[in-house]
């Protein structure tokens, strides 16, 4: 049975890490595309209306400290007829940090398969939307990714090559060893 070098498990969480992180930005790229997606979708296949906000409901955090984070957010309730002429009335599902006023109108997205569905203000383009952040956070981490693989600095190609490395060393050693001093 082969003895095991303490050095051939050195690195071994390393990788394990660097792939746990791949796999989490993996995870994410993919849920800010399916947002861009989303997003996208709703703003092609959605009907824009003009709508009015009929309450905002408003979430403060922190602690009330001097020196803590108090910040509030604003979920505003939006009053629309919809195609049909029907009155819809849907609470944003997403805050904001910037206060709207009741009786305030406000150009807003809604999806006419499902009028109750919560709606997307039309001045919320794609680009501030969160989907797009997740992207432009997390491609470059995949480039870059990509780029070390490409290079063959991977942390297994890093591994491997420090495994040879002392499986050459130890030969060189052994046969020094079996000629004796010269």
């Amino acid at each position: 049975m082969r003895k095991q070098h303490a050095d051939d498990h050195k690195g071994g969480w390393l990788v394990v890490l660097m792939k746990s992180v791949g796999v989490l930005i993996a995870a994410l790229f993919i849920f800010g595309l399916w947002l861009v997606y989303n997003d996208i979708i709703l703003s092609s296949r959605g009907i824009k209306v003009q709508a009015e906000i009929v309450a905002v409901d408003q979430e403060t955090s922190g602690d009330g400290l001097r020196f803590s984070d108090n910040s509030t957010t604003y979920f505003p309730t939006f009053s629309f007829a919809d195609q049909n002429g029907d009155i819809r009335v849907v609470k944003a599902v997403i805050g904001f940090s910037t206060p709207f006023r009741v009786g305030e109108k406000r150009d807003v997205f809604y999806n006419p398969t499902d009028p109750t569905s919560p709606v997307r203000l039309a001045e919320w383009s794609l680009f501030k939307g969160m989907g797009a952040l997740i992207l432009y956070i997390t491609t470059p981490m995949i480039l870059m990714i990509l780029y070390s693989r490409w290079r063959g600095q991977s942390p297994e190609n890093q591994t491997r090559h420090r495994r040879n490395k002392l499986a050459r060393e130890r030969r060189a050693r052994a046969k020094t060893q079996k000629r004796g001093p010269d």
